[in-house]
């Protein structure tokens, strides 16, 4: 089965590079990208991902009021958020991303999340 993702961070070159790294691994398809959380809200809308990867700071309202828009969606995908401080992890769950990755991890910490996510959608 393939998870489907959307990638959603305000760097374009972030999104590049987490393209190519899912781009890498099978089963995993990105299937759409944002700049903003409008951007993000359409390709979801459009797309209908498994997963989508969110930066914590994605322009526009702040991520925990997007992860409630996200939560009322019929097709709720689930949600990785990448912040750059530890301490918004427990911010984050509480707001119902379904698990945090720092950003300066290495790559496999970020692989090891998805895979989590990707196990129990197959279960």
């Amino acid at each position: 089965m393939t998870l489907r993702i959307v990638i959603a961070d305000r760097e374009a070159t972030t999104r590049l590079a987490l393209r190519m790294l899912l781009h890498e691994e099978s089963g995993l398809l990105v299937v759409g990208q944002a700049g903003d959380s409008q951007e993000l809200l359409d390709s979801v809308r459009e797309t209908h991902p498994d997963l989508v990867l969110l930066d914590w700071d994605l322009p526009g309202p702040p991520v925990e009021a997007l992860l409630s828009d996200l939560q009322v969606l019929n097709e709720r995908p689930a949600v990785i958020v990448l912040g750059a401080r530890q301490e918004l992890r427990n911010q984050a769950l509480a707001a119902g991303a379904d698990d945090f990755v720092h950003q300066g991890h290495p790559p496999s910490h970020l692989l090891a999340a998805i895979r989590d996510i990707d196990g129990g959608q197959q279960a």
